[in-house]
């Protein structure tokens, strides 16, 4: 226990402020709950490409941010991430001291590799695992890209990036895991592994929305990146129709090649621009207000560990539809809160069809998907939780 505010350093992927990138819902969302509490002082300490001078830093909400320059694309694959490595650690070499304890979010990033030499305690938040998620693309991998050049590229970032994690991993003790999937995986990796399982913590407005009845389209929020299932996706709507005219909100970044190929490829004459709604990006007022117009939100992920939105819909209570991989059985019991799916296109229509249907599993999941989804991700809990972590090992 500390007499004053613990001195805390984030290393994450924190969005940049003025760039674009993922949005990061639940690193935002809890960073604003811990400064807000006043029982830490938090530095949030990442890297990105677009920045005008090797380092900026300032102060937002109670939280100081210094972003380190790293170089773009193909100067960050060839140099197997050897610089953007070598900056961060330089100055965790010079800083991390003042700290009382270092936050790693996430293995994908090479971070620890930054941290050797460093003697301050760290705990590593467990976001996917991205050893795993490589076993899992999906054959036809071209079909979330817009070229095959773009697609060999990120295959290789991957791949560096595996190497990166397997050797990592290894050399940490603290992790904090949310499911069977992940928790499965350090148990593997680090057998006298500390593990602290804490739900992610939920933005605001979806614990603000209710949804009372079922509106008429599907939500689907992965865009045409690969492991998300677009294909699958697409194949299980074309079905649709031949019961229900049925139209597919798709939110996040979409290549519309990526669909016209799939499209194509499938025979899926039953798509047309009618049925299909591509909406981009959207803030968390967009999502709820798709989450209002649908009556399901369909995850047809090839792998995942804990995905935002299943937990954000639950939270909601709109029914969820997805593929049982990874963690997200941990997330939904099926038929109770909501529908687990086979990764193909013909029984995830069938289960849309269920809910389309009956209206009776539609309400009784929605209710107890979000009476459930509301106790897992309990702002004031998942605070005390990570209070206690920090304090255990700091």
């Amino acid at each position: 226990m500390y007499n004053r505010p613990l001195n805390l350093l984030w290393v994450a992927p924190f969005p940049y402020p003025k760039g674009d990138g993922h949005p990061g819902p639940w690193l935002q969302t809890l960073s604003d709950a811990l400064a807000e509490s006043g029982a830490v002082r938090l530095t949030v300490v990442s890297c990105h490409s677009g920045l005008q001078s090797d380092m900026e830093e300032f102060e937002r909400n109670g939280i100081r941010f210094i972003y380190l320059k790293s170089p773009r694309g193909s100067v960050e694959t060839l140099s197997l991430y050897s610089i953007r490595i070598r900056r961060l650690s330089a100055y965790l070499a010079k800083h991390a001291r003042k700290y009382d304890l270092i936050h790693v979010h996430g293995t994908e990033h090479q971070y620890h590799s930054s941290l050797t030499g460093i003697d301050v305690p760290v705990i590593t938040s467990i976001q996917g695992v991205i050893n795993l998620y490589l076993d899992a693309l999906p054959k036809g991998v071209k079909y979330g890209f817009s070229s095959k050049i773009v697609a060999a590229k990120h295959f290789v970032d991957w791949k560096i990036a595996a190497y990166y994690e397997a050797a990592e991993v290894k050399r940490f003790r603290n992790y904090i895991c949310r499911t069977i999937f992940d928790n499965g995986y350090i148990n593997e990796q680090v057998p006298d592994a500390r593990i602290f399982n804490i739900w992610e913590m939920i933005r605001t407005q979806f614990f603000n929305l209710t949804l009372e009845k079922p509106g008429r389209k599907i939500l689907f929020v992965g865009g045409s990146q690969p492991l998300k299932g677009l294909r699958e996706a697409l194949i299980a709507l074309n079905e649709l129709q031949n019961h229900r005219p049925t139209v597919m909100s798709v939110l996040g970044f979409v290549d519309p090649d990526c669909v016209r190929r799939i499209v194509r490829d499938y025979r899926l004459s039953k798509i047309t621009d009618e049925v299909l709604e591509i909406k981009g990006f959207q803030t968390a007022e967009g999502i709820a207000q798709s989450m209002r117009e649908s009556f399901c939100l369909l995850h047809p992920s090839y792998i995942d560990n804990s995905p935002n939105s299943i937990c954000e819909a639950q939270v909601a209570g709109l029914p969820v539809v997805a593929s049982a991989v990874g963690g997200v059985p941990t997330l939904i019991e099926d038929g109770k809160t909501g529908l687990l799916s086979p990764l193909e296109g013909h029984p995830l229509a069938q289960r849309l069809r269920m809910l389309q249907e009956d209206h009776s599993l539609w309400h009784r999941i929605s209710a107890e998907s979000s009476r459930m989804a509301r106790q897992r991700h309990d702002k004031q809990t998942i605070l005390n939780q990570t209070f206690q972590a920090y304090q255990s090992i700091s």
